[in-house]
């Protein structure tokens, strides 16, 4: 999704898949809507009838999209699948309310930009601070985009060495020292920018 010139910025870095915390935290249940919507070669028939199987799940996901509302989501597939399926609304509410109502959402939204509808959710309070960290997030990587293209140039180096030390069996005593330095700088500049820290395992040399 892409809904600032910043995140654009970030994904010409090289940042965009899981460089970002928000992205770190909302991977395992963000999924483009086209995505939920139709699998290759299938039949509307089909897809309704996969889908009808779980409302609850449907919603859920919908929800977790978070751009549209619940009515939304039954309006679609009321328009879609009514000639085959009928969309058990209160399930599909259900889901909704659990996949939109979730930290991870609200942190996406707050980062993206995008309005949220806290009222429908019992844990509003803390659903309202998940918002504003993502939008402190959001400023936050504004004002460090240099470290961040630092981060990729370090990344870029690191694997430009490893390429030539495959090369050149020659180069293995200057390229395991260069980098262990490279790996602790990357770590370190990680670790400010808040995010998750790469594993990178030590040379046995």
């Amino acid at each position: 999704m892409k809904k600032f010139k910043f995140f654009g910025l970030l994904a010409c870095f090289g940042l965009a898949g899981c460089e970002t915390l928000w992205a770190i935290v909302t991977l395992p249940i963000t999924l483009p809507m086209a995505m939920l919507e139709s699998v290759v070669g299938e039949s509307t028939e089909e897809y309704c009838v996969r889908v009808s199987q779980d409302w609850y799940h449907a919603g859920y996901l919908y929800g977790a999209d978070g751009r549209e509302t619940a009515k939304d989501g039954i309006d679609y597939y009321t328009r879609r699948c009514g000639e085959y399926r009928k969309v058990d609304q209160a399930a599909f509410e259900r889901g909704y309310r659990n996949g939109y109502c979730a930290n991870n959402t609200f942190y996406r939204l707050g980062y993206d930009g995008l309005p949220m509808n806290y009222r429908i959710c019992s844990n509003a309070a803390g659903l309202e601070a998940e918002y504003q960290r993502g939008r402190q997030r959001v400023v936050f990587e504004r004002e460090h985009e240099a470290d961040f293209y630092r981060l990729k140039r370090l990344r870029e180096r690191l694997k430009a060495l490893g390429d030539t030390e495959q090369a050149d069996s020659k180069m293995r005593p200057y390229a395991i020292e260069q980098r262990e330095q490279l790996r602790d700088k990357i770590n370190e500049l990680e670790q400010q920018l808040g995010l998750e820290i790469t594993d990178f395992g030590r040379s046995s040399w």
